[in-house]
């Protein structure tokens, strides 16, 4: 897969720099090898991404895939659950980090789908 593939199904928008030190900030917070791992390939997908959403440049994936695929996996997910609760989906919401496993993130991800829906009720 190609860099520009995964930027337009989860990015929207610019790819804010602030997103790679949230990334940066939970490498220094890893407690174990495990989570070190993939708080690195976290970084660097999101340089990736970030690279891309700055220059345009495109290139085949090479390194961080298992990143790519959790990205994908979590875009998943979230239509689904989205869906039966019969709220929008929109990769925006992912602003502040799409990990479902995160009590944090799902609130604020179903906020701003339940503002989304108000919105277009009120339209």
């Amino acid at each position: 897969m190609k860099v520009s593939r995964l930027y337009q199904i989860v990015v929207s928008g610019r790819y804010p720099f602030s997103v790679i030190l949230a990334e940066i900030i939970e490498v220094l917070e890893a407690r174990s090898w495990e989570e070190l791992r993939e708080e690195v390939s976290d970084v660097l997908m999101t340089f990736q991404l970030w690279l891309f959403g700055v220059t345009g440049l495109d290139w085949k994936i090479r390194f961080a895939k298992s990143t790519g695929v959790k990205y994908l996996q979590r875009v998943r997910w979230w239509k689904s659950f989205l869906h039966k609760q019969g709220l929008p989906f929109h990769s925006r919401y992912f602003v502040g980090g799409s990990n479902p496993a995160r009590p944090e993130k799902v609130a604020a991800i179903v906020a701003a789908a339940k503002a989304d829906a108000a919105k277009a009720l009120s339209s």
